[in-house]
């Protein structure tokens, strides 16, 4: 294929300030793929998304999650070109990069990304690349690979089945229109994906290969690649790796398709070719170009799936059901949801799509006077979220998610009738005017964010997005809006029309938009549409006026909760009961909003002179890559504080923004778990109190976080971020809100404290129900952190905890001797004006000497170190909701500032990323998810291995005693001193030399649990509160609290010189000594988390579904309870079951029938359901482990004795 072949597209790209340096390009390839390119010289890493317009959606009938399968199998299976079925995984991890891939119901995404480093003369992302890009020409769906893939699959979905997110998309489906394949279980399980095939006897292999040649078509493929290269480079691999996928009409001579242009366009005439570049100037000169006209008409989506719904709707207009009721141990919720068909009605799906943002906006705010301000005044509920869901082609729902409250579950009925009856009324019929001028506000403040919005972290996560999006209907998006992932509410048709005061064209503009958007909420949100969802644990005997016990509950066949469905029409709020919706209106007009803000006219020429300037990169100035950030420096000191700032001059996008810590020490109130959970309700309460006054200026990209100390001194941190003009005025706000709590004797009320305290519980249940990984690893940290207190004691410290002795602690922290940190990154303008109010009105650090009698512990250092020849395992029960159990085994291998201890853990952590996975999870199936790596505590490191897996926690501790063992003697003994410098130390210096050292997470996760432990109180939009410079202010944060002040990229400054002269006898004797399990010195501390779950009732469980839905199909009618009965009878004997279900048929008179249809069926999914852990299904390791991986020993036993630990306190001590 050469340059000529490829169409390009000349695109003005709206781009934010941030991507100025960057060069993009759309284009087409020959076989008809569309494909982006972005050119950033600042970045750091390469990344890749492919995305395919296939999906779940395409499943057949008979066999749900087929589509996730091939999504895995892509992947795992190898290619022709490339059959080593673990190459693509090993090369990523080997090279510290990142990869992932999903699916939805009409895509299928792959992705990944590595760091700048080159390891040989080819660049190793070429080296990837190639191999990625051959899994979409020839893959190869091995049947052993395929087994494995599924049993990952069914990991995956048992993890699924205890998250609320994805219980609530399941109970959506239950009530969608069942002839639409939305209605359909996508994500497949064992049953679906190798029991069921099994006994239908069908090939899954074959079923794969069509499925891909099927689907897998170059024209509905889309592109993205971003890497440091130029964009004629980019294009050149896209060329050389993607254009030879097939495609309809690949095998037709390319058409040409218009008149021949200078170059490929105006953003690259100042970028030249390489010297090494095969092509000449003169052949990109030749470049055939393509109308923009043509990419109008590029609605990928659309072409693949309007065929095949055929007008079909997600959602019957007049269900049978429109309410379902799943029970749950988790905290109730309750979702609204409204489809919205965008293809009908009297809108257009432009309009529609724009409300659709708009609503958004309208229904989630929290400013005074909102719904969600009026329900958490009513302590109905503690969160609202509002937002889209694409749920097919032209169907969108419109959710509203509440976190209710006990009251608010016990008055649901009242809320959903007082939002349909009374709240939607009002903003679809009165206030006009209010609402015009709100809906101009959103489209400055949606341009104003855009424009100042932050590079993306991730690149892969970048081009997936991008990937997604260029396959939706560009017509309706405009291309020059891709970057921008939205259309604008005023787009060029109106170049007139500024904000709604600007003029009174754009004025009249605004009214007739808001009139329009109030005929969108009535037709839209009304009874009819409505569909409820509410999560909730059937506590109470009445729900929506019916009467649970009266109702019959069904048990889903693949997310196994039970339910019910029941028909629910919204009345009208009786005239003699309270509308607590009578204030509601429109948000006020935005105070935040900065000036250059205030005119969408001055905000759209801005957009197109930062969009030419990106085009033209000689204009624009480089972002400086990651690894010349500027380090803080420290401004101030004295006695009770020190002051440090960091100035950003390099990045156009923060010129105006500023981000500002103020953190706060007590140096005379103790560490407890009391004085720790009066810390939290304080930041809830100052949450309570400043979240409708600061809510207009989160919109604007403002973020405030309230965090206690996470090691148990009694600190408050508060972290703001926002335009520094206007960030002085949210810092006056939140002190003058700390000081009028410590000095005013009726704040907190009583009602004020019971709100936050209930919010407060409400963060712990939310954390105890977190999957049983996330409930290990912080388990760890708080078996080893000394001032760390178990849930427990923090439970039982709220509980303790009264008006009395919060306002004591209250006035004691507040009023008490305080040691500042102040931190200022960004613009400094605001720096001095900050730390005088600060001084003035709170703090006194100024003028304040030490005292020597203060009752402050220094927290710093206060981790447990674990003694020579420890071995204990503690064993803690998960949620009662969650099936799996996990393991953290954690090695302890030196002191923190230990610097040769640090390197060699550092090390010990890229072997890890070598074999952990692969041997663990690819060859050995322990687990679904294993991860492994350097762990770091407030004074100590480690090596952990985390795994998740429905095993017993005490097997998977044997197991990674075994792959330690095989890692030490099959491995590390095997190698000569030659190959450990080349294999390993080599490789890894590279790895580590790249720019983006420090800066990209492994597979092992962050280092350091602790600086990851999100604050009390996050407000603001999540991009900004996870963006670049928000991450690194937090670890500079950490560093200065913590006083250690390691500036440098790396969350761990690793001694490089150190390990650039590592010999194999050297290390060997650190692995012998410290990690190998025949060492009677070694350190090692597991936390186990167990499901409460007993595994025979789950196994039970999953049979009675498989069998339920088998004996159905084959026309026997059995009652649910009495086949529960005997499946738990049988307690997994298949004789016995067998004849329980004989005796059962031959009562009705159906015996002979039983016996001669689906004997030999039924002892197949008998025999294969009493087996554990699924080892009737898959191949034994000796099978599916490679030919050159021995076969592990399970008679290791390590050289210390494995105890139990009883009691955490005693342990801690």
């Amino acid at each position: 294929m050469s340059w000529s072949e490829v169409k390009n597209y000349d695109i003005p790209f709206y781009t934010p300030i941030s991507y100025r340096g960057r060069t993009n390009k759309l284009c087409r390839l020959p076989n008809g793929m569309l494909v982006l390119l972005i050119s950033d010289p600042g970045e750091s890493s390469f990344g890749c998304s492919l995305s395919v317009a296939t999906g779940s959606h395409n499943d057949p009938k008979e066999i749900p999650g087929l589509a996730h399968l091939c999504e895995h199998m892509i992947l795992a299976a190898g290619s022709k070109k490339y059959p080593n079925p673990g190459l693509y995984h090993e090369l990523i991890a080997k090279n510290k990069g990142l990869q992932n891939a999903y699916t939805t119901g009409e895509q299928t995404t792959f992705y990944f990304e590595l760091p700048n480093v080159n390891q040989t003369s080819t660049p190793v992302f070429e080296d990837i690349i190639d191999v990625f890009a051959s899994f979409f020409k020839d893959p190869l769906f091995n049947q052993t690979l395929t087994s494995k893939e599924i049993y990952a699959i069914e990991s995956e979905h048992t993890g699924n089945t205890s998250n609320p997110t994805k219980i609530f998309y399941h109970a959506e489906r239950l009530l969608a229109n069942s002839n639409h394949p939305f209605s359909h279980f996508s994500t497949g399980n064992i049953n679906t994906l190798s029991s069921g095939p099994q006994l239908r006897k069908i090939n899954l292999k074959s079923l794969l290969d069509s499925y891909f040649k099927v689907n897998f078509k170059a024209e509905n493929m889309t592109l993205c690649i971003k890497g440091p290269q130029s964009v004629n480079i980019l294009t050149k691999i896209a060329i050389r790796y993607f254009s030879d996928i097939k495609g309809l009409n690949s095998i037709k001579k390319p058409k040409r398709f218009g008149t021949i242009r200078k170059s490929i366009s105006t953003s690259e005439k100042s970028i030249p070719l390489s010297p090494s570049s095969p092509t000449s100037c003169k052949s990109i000169s030749s470049v055939l170009s393509e109308t923009n006209s043509s990419l109008l008409s590029t609605k990928i989506l659309e072409n693949v799936w309007s065929p095949k719904y055929n007008n079909m709707v997600c959602f019957d207009p007049k269900p049978k059901y429109n309410t379902i009721i799943v029970k749950s141990n988790k905290k109730p919720v309750l979702r609204l949801v409204f489809p919205v068909v965008t293809n009908k009605g009297k809108f257009s799906k432009e309009e529609l799509i724009t409300f659709c943002n708009l609503w958004c906006e309208t229904l989630g705010d929290e400013s005074e006077n909102s719904i969600c301000n009026i329900l958490m005044n009513e302590e109905y509920i503690t969160d609202i979220l509002a937002f889209t869901s694409d749920f097919a082609l032209n169907n969108i729902g419109l959710i509203l998610e509440f976190s209710l409250t006990d009251k608010g579950l016990n008055n649901v009925s009242h809320i959903i009738n007082s939002i349909m009856e009374s709240a939607i009324p009002k903003l679809s019929k009165e206030y006009t005017e209010e609402l015009a001028r709100f809906l101009s506000e959103c489209d400055s403040i949606d341009l104003l964010n855009f424009l100042h919005k932050e590079s993306e972290l991730s690149p892969m996560e970048e081009c997936s997005d991008l990937s997604g999006l260029m396959q939706t209907d560009l017509d309706i998006l405009k291309p020059e809006c891709l970057f921008k992932q939205s259309p604008m509410i005023v787009g060029n048709k109106y170049p007139t029309i500024g904000n709604f005061g600007e003029s009174s064209e754009s004025r009249q503009w605004w009214l007739n938009k808001a009139t329009m958007y109030q005929e969108f909420l009535e037709m839209y949100m009304n009874k009819d549409l409505l569909r409820i969802a509410l999560l909730c644990d059937f506590s109470e005997k009445q729900y929506f006026g019916k009467n649970v016990s009266e109702q019959k509950l069904v048990t889903d066949t693949f997310y196994e909760f039970d339910y019910i469905k029941l028909s629910v029409l919204p009345e009208k709020v009786p005239e003699d009961q309270v509308d607590i919706f009578s204030n509601l209106k429109f948000p006020a007009k935005n105070e935040y909003i900065p000036e250059l803000g205030r005119s969408l006219l001055y905000l759209r020429e801005m957009l197109k002179k930062v969009s030419y300037e990106s085009r033209s990169p000689i204009l624009s100035l480089t972002t400086p890559s990651k690894a010349t950030r500027p380090i803080p420096k420290l401004a101030e000191k004295g006695d009770m504080y020190e002051m440090w700032v960091m100035e950003d001059k390099f990045r156009p996008s923060t010129e105006k923004k500023t981000i500002v810590t103020f953190d706060l020490l007590s140096l005379d109130v103790p560490p407890t778990p009391k004085n720790t959970m009066h810390l939290e309700i304080l930041g809830q309460i100052l949450y309570v109190l400043l979240s409708p006054k600061l809510y207009p200026s989160l919109k604007l990209g403002y973020t405030y976080e309230i965090a206690s100390s996470s090691k148990g001194d009694v600190r408050l941190s508060f972290t703001l971020s926002g335009y520094s003009d206007g960030l002085t005025e949210v810092v006056k706000t939140v002190i003058k809100t700390c000081f009028t709590i410590a000095i005013d004797d009726e704040i907190p009320s009583k009602r004020l404290l019971r709100r936050a305290r209930i919010l407060t519980r409400r963060k712990y249940e939310s954390a105890a129900a977190e999957n049983c990984a996330k409930l290990a690893s912080v388990g760890l940290i708080i078996m080893l952190e000394k001032y760390i207190w178990p849930l427990e004691d923090r439970l039982n410290a709220l509980e303790e905890s009264d008006i009395h002795s919060f306002k004591e602690f209250c006035i004691a922290f507040l009023r008490s001797k305080k040691y500042l940190n102040l931190i200022v990154q960004g613009n400094l303008k605001c720096a001095n004006e900050i730390n005088k109010y600060l001084n003035d009105s709170f703090t006194n650090h100024l003028g304040e000497k030490s005292g020597k009698n203060t009752k402050s512990v220094d927290c710093s250092k206060t981790t447990k170190l674990l003694e020579p020849g420890t071995n204990c395992i503690f064993e803690h029960f998960g949620h009662p909701d969650d099936p799996n159990n996990c393991i953290v085994y954690f090695i302890q291998t030196g002191k923190r500032d230990d610097k040769k201890a640090l390197a060699l853990t550092s090390f010990t952590e890229y072997l890890l990323s070598l074999t952990l996975v692969p041997d663990l999870r690819n060859k050995k199936q322990i687990g679904y998810v294993v991860f492994g790596g350097m762990r770091v505590l407030s004074d100590t490191v480690g090596i952990h291995i985390t795994v998740m897996s429905g095993s017993n926690p005490l097997d998977l501790e044997e197991k990674i005693d075994e792959y330690l063992y095989f890692l030490e003697s099959e491995v590390l003994k095997k190698l000569s001193e030659e190959q450990f410098g080349k294999k390993f130390v080599k490789d890894y210096l590279s790895t580590m030399g790249g720019d983006s050292t420090g800066d990209m997470m492994s597979t092992a996760g962050p280092p350091n649990v602790l600086d990851g432990i999100a604050a009390n109180v996050q407000a603001g939009d999540f991009s900004v509160l996870n963006s670049l410079q928000m991450i690194t202010h937090r670890r500079i944060k950490n560093e200065i609290t913590s006083k250690r002040y390691n500036f440098s990229n790396d969350d761990i400054e690793t001694d490089l010189n150190f390990i650039k002269h590592l010999t194999l006898k050297k290390y060997l004797k650190f692995f012998e000594e410290n990690i190998s399990i025949s060492s009677v010195n070694r350190s090692k501390l597991s936390v186990a988390i167990t499901s409460p779950m007993a595994t025979q009732e789950i196994m039970n469980r999953k049979f009675f579904l498989q069998l339920e839905g088998f004996l159905k199909l084959n026309g026997f009618t059995i009652n649910n309870d009495t086949l529960k009965s005997m499946v738990s009878e049988s307690q997994g004997r298949p004789g016995k079951l067998f004849k329980l279900l004989f005796n059962y048929f031959s009562n009705r008179g159906e015996g002979w029938k039983f016996c001669k249809i689906v004997t030999s069926e039924v002892l197949k999914i008998i025999a294969i359901s009493v087996k554990p852990n699924f080892s009737g299904i898959f191949p034994s390791s000796k099978q599916s482990d490679s030919s050159n991986i021995q076969t592990w020993s399970s008679s290791v036993k390590p050289a210390i004795t494995l105890t139990k630990v009883n009691d955490v306190h005693i342990f801690k001590v």
